[in-house]
């Protein structure tokens, strides 16, 4: 369907749902890929979300499932029945269902494995068994294997039997699943059908442990232009694989779950969520953001019989705090990215603080002499010209060393620096800031005019 058109029954899909019509809405749904309704349903109110997905047809709701972003799947299957729920996850890819039953209590897990059969309730054990945010919570488990002593004629005959996806490469393991090389399609189609694949497979092929954090995956992937990439155990058997599309979702949760933390939300808030969830949600870091300005009100207050001799003060010492939380995020920004995709480690940590330090020394010089500049309109005084040129350089200078330490601190304490690193960067460049500008005005008020 032309995207014109796709467009045109999305947007007549949005009009019906907020009329009710959600046999309109299906029917408006059906010829479009599923990508796109999965895309559409992620982004409507739960309540209309789950009464559309109750009135999908059965295949075509097995596929939108498989390609919903997993925050909204998990909450979209939040109310349904354990055997609705059962019938569901089995159809869908396992590393997406074991995603899925994750986020559901204790008690529905054993209720959903216990319906399922031996092997699959096995195999989603095994993936349940890794923890969030190991590359063995997201591989896809059973890859296809060839055994090394075939030939060529025989791997493409049973290439020509496979049902269902077609692998993205043909791994090549030994009697005991050892994985001992790799064979892309267009090896197998060159190469002569007498052949074995121990003589013409790429041998050692780069891989990766199921407890390895999914970013190492995303780098492997990224660094060498991989499809997919395997995963062995401790002995080198093939466990599973990791495709580059399981990459690209999870960054792409990771990046919307570190913006949201950033920002001091959970992933849960969304525009149409329910008003009280985004009020809880909200609140508590709110509430925190509030003590800390207190703390930057306190700094402030100390200073109050220099500033009513001099109320231009209070005009600019917003200036100065507000240039430093500037510096403070673009330098939060660089840092806690570096951590995240692996370019800075915690042994590297002086350097990146020096790094940022003397950048931000530098950026205070350029940025206090023009602000300096600048106020000379205001008050003519090249004393007060001095002091906010002289404050704005400490702050920008603490702005760099905290913003680059704090992230690595808590990365040290195993606490994510996207959660908590703006709000404490963001306080220490207002009472320095504060306290610099205002500390400075005070010893040398007379001078001020």
């Amino acid at each position: 369907m032309p995207r014109t058109k796709e467009r045109l029954a999305l947007d007549s899909a949005r009009r019906m749902l907020h009329h009710g019509a959600y046999s309109r809405v299906v029917n408006l749904l059906g010829p479009l890929h599923d990508a796109e309704v999965a895309n559409f349903l992620a982004h409507v109110p739960l309540d209309d979300r789950r009464r559309v997905v109750r009135a999908l047809q059965p295949a075509k709701l097995q596929r939108v499932l498989a390609v919903m972003p997993s925050d909204a799947l998990a909450e979209t299957l939040a109310d349904l029945d354990d055997k609705t729920l059962t019938r569901l996850l089995s159809g869908m890819p396992r590393a997406q269902a074991a995603g899925v039953l994750r986020s559901f209590p204790d008690s529905t897990r054993e209720t959903v494995l216990q319906a399922m059969d031996e092997a699959s309730s096995g195999a989603f054990g095994e993936l349940l068994a890794y923890r969030q945010g190991l590359v063995g919570a997201i591989m896809r488990p059973d890859p296809f294997a060839l055994d090394e002593e075939l030939k060529v004629s025989e791997a493409t005959d049973t290439l020509r039997r496979i049902q269902g996806e077609v692998p993205l490469y043909a791994y090549v393991v030994d009697e005991r699943r050892h994985l001992v090389g790799v064979l892309s399609f267009r090896q197998l189609l060159i190469a002569s059908p007498e052949r074995r694949l121990r003589e013409i497979m790429t041998p050692d092929p780069i891989s990766i442990r199921p407890e390895e954090p999914q970013e190492e995956a995303a780098a492997l992937i990224s660094r060498y232009d991989f499809v997919a990439l395997p995963v062995v155990d401790e002995e080198h058997r093939l466990l599973g694989v990791v495709a580059v599309d399981d990459i690209v979702d999870m960054l792409q949760e990771r990046a919307t779950d570190e913006l949201y933390k950033l920002a001091g939300l959970g992933t849960g808030d969304r525009v149409f969520a329910p008003v009280l969830r985004s009020v809880r949600m909200r609140f508590p870091w709110l509430a925190v953001n509030l003590a800390t300005a207190f703390l930057a009100a306190a700094v402030v207050a100390l200073f109050r019989t220099t500033i009513e001799k001099a109320a231009i003060l209070a005009a600019f010492m917003t200036i100065v705090a507000g240039q430093g939380g500037n510096a403070a995020t673009q330098t939060l920004t660089v840092v806690i990215r570096s951590l995240a995709v692996g370019e800075l480690t915690l042994s590297e940590g002086l350097r990146a603080v020096a790094k940022e330090s003397v950048t931000n020394l530098l950026l205070g010089l350029g940025i206090g002499v023009l602000t300096g500049m600048m106020a000379i309109p205001y008050h003519p005084s090249v004393v007060f010209c001095l002091v906010l040129m002289t404050a704005m350089i400490v702050n920008m200078l603490v702005a760099g060393l905290s913003g680059a330490a704090i992230p690595l601190l808590l990365r040290a304490l195993r606490i994510d620096p996207a959660l908590a690193s703006g709000v404490i960067v963001t306080t220490f460049t207002d009472c320095c800031g504060f306290g610099t500008f205002l500390g400075l005005a005070t010893m040398l008020l007379r001078y001020l005019g």
